[in-house]
């Protein structure tokens, strides 16, 4: 069994026992129902904060299904199935590379699948969330590229590693300007929003700023 090892040390020619399986398949099963459920999730997410929220005497609007959100974190595991595949087709290469390197060889194709893994649920969920939100007449869009986005986080992450997060400010000011310079906000005029507080709205300034500023991230 493969799923017995993980659990406890076994000699070689051994079985797992009935309750070591029944506890692995029961854990990997509840790990599947998590993945499946956490699209739908994610998107009741936003839902109920793009709804709860307002600029004056004004609301915002959000509504869309969670088909998106499945299509994205499919791809996503795509991505990271093929640098899997990837890494295995580097296979002979490591095992022929003397000490470390074939470990240094490894660690790096893994962190680029994720990172290109993560780079695009960012950069499509980002887009994605905001095509569904409006406030009145008014359009929200987000158009971040995703070989943009993934570069950005590679070189970021790359110069916080080696200075020793000195260039964490420098990298946050560089993504909000990427971020900056691929949003739009479209409406007839905006003469007819107030600043002032709408009665009965409880928006706080943590919510709009959730709002605001998902996944505002290295």
């Amino acid at each position: 069994s493969f799923v017995a090892p993980i659990f406890v040390p076994q000699a070689q020619g051994s079985q797992a026992s009935p309750q070591v399986l029944w506890l692995g398949y029961a854990l990997f099963g509840l790990i599947g129902l998590v993945a499946l459920l956490f699209p739908w999730w994610q998107n009741r997410y936003y839902h109920y904060l793009g709804n709860r929220v307002a600029f004056g005497q004004h609301g915002f609007s959000y509504s869309g299904g969670s088909g998106p959100f499945y299509a994205m974190y499919f791809v996503a595991a795509a991505i990271v199935i093929g640098c899997g595949i990837l890494l295995s087709g580097f296979g002979v290469l490591l095992s022929r590379m003397e000490g470390g390197g074939n470990l240094i060889l490894g660690a790096v194709l893994a962190a680029a699948g994720y990172a290109a893994a993560v780079a695009y649920v960012l950069t499509v969920r980002n887009n994605l969330v905001y095509s569904r939100l409006s406030l009145d007449s008014v359009v929200l869009e987000s158009k971040l590229r995703y070989r943009r986005m993934l570069y950005l986080y590679v070189t970021n992450t790359l110069a916080i590693f080696f200075s020793a997060g000195l260039a964490i400010p420098w990298a946050k000011i560089r993504m909000a300007h990427y971020r900056a310079e691929t949003f739009t906000v479209t409406a007839p005029s905006l003469q007819a929003f107030t600043g002032a507080p709408g009665e009965g709205e409880q928006a706080t300034a943590e919510e709009v700023a959730e709002v605001f500023a998902w996944d505002f991230g290295l």
